[in-house]
């Protein structure tokens, strides 16, 4: 009989997951040179620059980190509103 494998991990409620895309956030205004450097060079990454520099605070910063882990966590892609800047962005890095 065939065994069949594949790289993955476990999620905490049980469910398996792969790393199919990376998103790119970084913590500040200084990152976002770094993040658009690695996503130019790495198939299947997205860098979203971070627009609000060091001055986020409070329930931004909250919302900021808040999303990111539901992304992180999600158990699929977000798909973007047609249009916007991110879906381009995104349709533009899965043709590379």
């Amino acid at each position: 009989m065939a065994q069949y494998s594949f790289f993955g991990y476990r999620r905490e409620n049980g469910r398996c997951g792969i790393r199919n895309h990376v998103i790119i956030l970084p913590l500040d205004d200084l990152s976002n040179a770094s993040a658009e450097a690695v996503a130019n060079n790495i198939k299947g990454t997205l860098a979203l620059p971070h627009a609000y520099g060091r001055l986020q605070f409070g329930e931004d910063l909250e919302l900021f980190f808040a999303v990111g882990y539901r992304v992180a966590q999600a158990d699929r892609y977000p798909e973007w509103s047609p249009g916007t800047e991110f879906k381009a962005k995104r349709d533009a890095m899965l043709k590379r």
